[in-house]
């Protein structure tokens, strides 16, 4: 039964967690500004802020936490990328080594 060839480009995992950083920083961004517009009650207006705001408060603190949570798990994802990268690389060069070794005792 013939092994299938595997070939990943490490570097194309290493460019694509630095997207994902990226994207993280971005939906951090998102997050400080939900934050912003929590605190500032005053953007809504007069009445919305009487009559609307305490459940806005309430939707906003959650959406708050799950955006949170997103940027997290997102910098997370490019964390695992990047140790996926440092993984294939040295399982790639001791693989190399093996396969030269026993090359030479040939």
């Amino acid at each position: 039964m013939a092994v299938p060839e595997l070939h990943i480009d490490v570097a194309a995992v290493d460019a694509h967690a630095t997207k994902v950083d990226e994207i993280a920083d971005m939906l951090d961004q998102v997050t400080a500004a939900a934050g912003y517009l929590d605190q500032q009650d005053s953007v809504y207006g007069e009445f919305p802020s009487l009559l609307i705001l305490p459940i806005l408060n309430i939707v906003q603190e959650y959406a708050v936490q799950d955006l949170r949570a997103g940027t997290d798990a997102t910098a997370h994802l490019a964390d695992v990328l990047r140790s996926i990268t440092v993984e294939i690389g040295i399982t790639d060069n001791e693989a190399a080594h093996v396969i030269g070794f026993q090359e030479g005792r040939r």
